[in-house]
């Protein structure tokens, strides 16, 4: 189980908190429910004529983004996520629909670390010490401090139910609050 904290440009404290793998959320509106449909393929073709009798045919085939699943404690930076795993609010499941970074995603992994210790710090020691790396690594990611950029940190955290289980992993996610995003966000310096 892991928590979602999204943090507003210029904010000093995450404003909403997304738990996962199955636990509810405390993040206003409603559960987007995660799509795993099968790759939709539409395809056109063209035939050409090059001289009498003999013809060229072209064929241009544009397929939906594939998906692939993978587990909320699987994910690794570089990952890009198709769904938006931070808005709405209602149970979330561990795996998330993960994209290639060049087709459409709601959010990219850019940073991530473990947390150290044996006992649980709280959901605010965890927040603060979430924000502080983030914010942190944000800079050298998108080639600009945070405070100045136009795009927002999204971090998934530890909860005191998945500390106990052994997660300490803060997983930072960077987000296009204007939508989706195609491409990286890597040197986007805005």
């Amino acid at each position: 189980m892991k928590t979602l904290a999204r943090t507003a440009a210029l904010a000093t404290a995450a404003c909403a908190t997304l738990v996962l793998a199955g636990c509810t959320s405390t993040a206003a509106g409603d559960a987007t429910a995660a799509s795993s449909d099968a790759a939709a393929t539409d395809s056109t073709s063209a035939t050409t004529s090059r001289s009498p009798g003999s013809s060229t045919t072209t064929s241009r085939t544009s397929a939906a983004p594939t998906t692939a699943a993978v587990d909320v404690f699987e994910l690794s930076v570089g990952d890009c996520m198709a769904d938006d795993i931070i808005g709405g609010g209602g149970d979330v499941e561990g795996d998330q629909n993960t994209v290639d970074c060049s087709s459409p995603h709601a959010s990219e992994l850019f940073a991530k670390k473990d947390m150290i210790g044996a006992d649980f710090p709280g959901s605010s020691g965890v927040s603060d010490a979430a924000n502080e790396y983030c914010a942190e690594a944000f800079a050298p990611f998108v080639g600009m401090d945070y405070a100045e950029s136009e795009l927002d940190i999204s971090m998934l955290t530890p909860t005191s139910t998945s500390w106990a289980g052994g997660d300490r992993e803060i997983l930072c996610l960077i987000v296009d609050p204007a939508g989706s995003t195609t491409g990286t966000l890597r040197g986007a310096n805005r």
